[in-house]
């Protein structure tokens, strides 16, 4: 399949019968079946780097405090994180939205990402890579090895590293979390 756009795809989802695929300049693009794509109006021009399904909603983050939230993949609108860092990752669990990003960016929403509160956990200070909900619990890893976990999105608290690498995304599967990084994590 070609995707139809010369910008830099960066992640994919699938909800609500749909594909969407975000990536450099506030490229959104969306197909039903993977293989014809549809460029979408994002309302924004930041580099978009992740995006999630989660309780109806589509929500993409990405540089500049960039969110982006759609019922239905196809109209977009374009909310705001409260601050201006790159956004790395997103995840919906406990009735709560949470990203993550650069420079410690920990935010929640409880509305459906209509508004976002700038989250102070100040666990991971360095900067977040990515965030997942699975077994009842947030887990999100960062810079230098560091993971922090909360139960409801809004507080957070740092577990013991186990190395010192950079973790790069965080996944739950099987019934365990797994986070990659760089070397030997």
């Amino acid at each position: 399949p070609v995707s139809g756009t010369s910008n830099q795809l960066n992640d994919v989802a699938f909800g609500a019968n749909l594909f969407v695929a975000v990536g450099g300049t506030g490229v959104v693009l969306t197909s039903p079946d993977s293989t014809t794509w549809t460029p979408r109006t994002s309302g924004t021009t930041q580099n978009l780097r992740n995006v999630k399904f989660g309780n109806g909603l589509f929500t993409v983050v990405g540089d500049g405090g960039a969110v982006l939230t759609s019922a239905d993949g196809l109209a977009w609108t374009l909310r705001s994180s409260g601050a201006g860092v790159q956004l790395f990752g997103t995840a919906f669990g406990a009735g709560v939205q949470v990203g993550v990003g650069n420079n410690g960016g920990l935010f929640s929403s409880a509305d459906g990402g209509a508004t976002w509160t700038v989250r102070s956990g100040g666990v991971i200070t360095t900067g977040y890579s990515d965030v997942i909900f699975g077994a009842g619990k947030f887990v999100t890893v960062g810079l230098g090895g560091l993971a922090a976990t909360s139960p409801d999105g809004l507080t957070w608290s740092q577990v013991p590293a186990f190395t010192t690498d950079s973790l790069n995304s965080v996944i739950f599967a099987g019934g365990s979390f797994i986070a990659p990084g760089n070397g030997s994590a």
